[in-house]
């Protein structure tokens, strides 16, 4: 529940604080264009955009 009202950046920050990333969520298999159509399928990690397939 308490997830739900978090952005998705912080949820995603926490996430890799707790190095749960490998557990928690396969990043190449979301679409962040499904929610939303203005979305993009990257991420901003250390200054660089890294697309969603080519993470991990």
């Amino acid at each position: 529940m308490i997830l739900s009202k978090m952005s998705l950046e912080a949820v995603i920050k926490l996430i890799f604080f707790y190095k749960l990333e490998g557990v928690a969520l396969d990043l190449r298999a979301y679409s962040l264009k499904a929610y939303y159509k203005d979305n993009k399928d990257t991420l901003l990690i250390k200054g660089r955009k890294q697309h969603l397939s080519n993470l991990c």
